[in-house]
């Protein structure tokens, strides 16, 4: 009898732990305590659970319309800008470094929202987590479960939170890309950044698809590739308001005359 068997039969198991990869197995020994077996449940055993690689680009667009994907690159530019005009207008340096975060957030949250407001199969709504000390929009869809996070590059992973790991857990891809049969939707996260030295200016927008410990990304799109006409525009018109802003004039009457 092989080792494979003693799980089946469950005459020699001690402790059974599975994650979404594994299948763990501990098995008391004589005279050597307990062996752990480690089975992976994507090759071998286990193998019918699990569905074929996934067309991330066609789950993307048959959950999200382009009118709401649009939607949302446009309102992750305005938010920066208007975060930008408010703090700059109100507070000193010091401060804006500080609030723009969260005033940024709350602009994105807040425009994400109304914007899902306008598709009838998009449901969105403000979520506490675990340790009530903060809200998160958890955006949902027949396909696709989203929320969204600031991050320093498209490649940064978000910081560990047991809302995003939980979502992940719950309806992540496996580590080789796969998803289990047993969820009809997949978690994302629209990761977004400023530009470098230039925090008023959109750097990214990925939508990006973790594993199921919220550990590495499997999957992702570069929405502002997808739709390089918009951002074009987006960043034109950024460029015209800069270009129309009053140059700074001194009052003749404060000027020091020459000598």
């Amino acid at each position: 009898m092989d080792e494979r068997t003693h799980f089946w039969t469950l005459t020699a198991v001690k402790t059974l732990f599975v994650t979404r990869t594994t299948l763990y197995v501990t098995i008391p020994r004589k005279g050597t305590g307990l062996k752990v077996l480690a089975y992976s449940i994507t090759e071998g055993v286990g193998a019918d659970m699990v569905s074929s690689p996934t067309d991330i680009d066609r789950i993307v667009d048959e959950s999200l319309p382009p009118d709401f994907q649009r939607g949302l690159l446009e309102l992750i530019y305005s938010s920066y800008e208007a975060t930008e005009l408010r703090l700059a207008s109100e507070f000193d340096s010091p401060q804006v470094h500080d609030l723009r975060g969260h005033y940024r957030r709350a602009a994105i949250e807040k425009s994400l929202l109304e914007l899902c407001s306008r598709f009838q199969q998009i449901q969105a709504s403000s979520e506490l987590n675990s340790t009530q000390n903060s809200y998160h929009v958890l955006v949902e869809t027949p396909g696709l479960v989203l929320t969204v996070s600031a991050v320093e590059t498209p490649h940064t992973m978000v910081r560990t939170a047991l809302f995003r790991q939980t979502y992940s857990y719950q309806m992540g891809f496996w580590d080789d890309g796969k998803i289990p049969n047993t969820t009809d939707r997949l978690y994302g996260i629209v990761l977004h950044g400023p530009a470098d030295n230039d925090h008023n200016r959109v750097g990214f927008v990925v939508l990006a698809f973790p594993n199921s410990t919220c550990s590495q990304y499997i999957e992702r799109i570069d929405l502002r590739q997808r739709f390089y006409d918009l951002d074009r525009d987006l960043l034109a018109a950024r460029e015209e308001i800069i270009s129309e802003e009053p140059a700074i004039k001194l009052i003749p009457s404060l000027m020091r005359k020459a000598d």
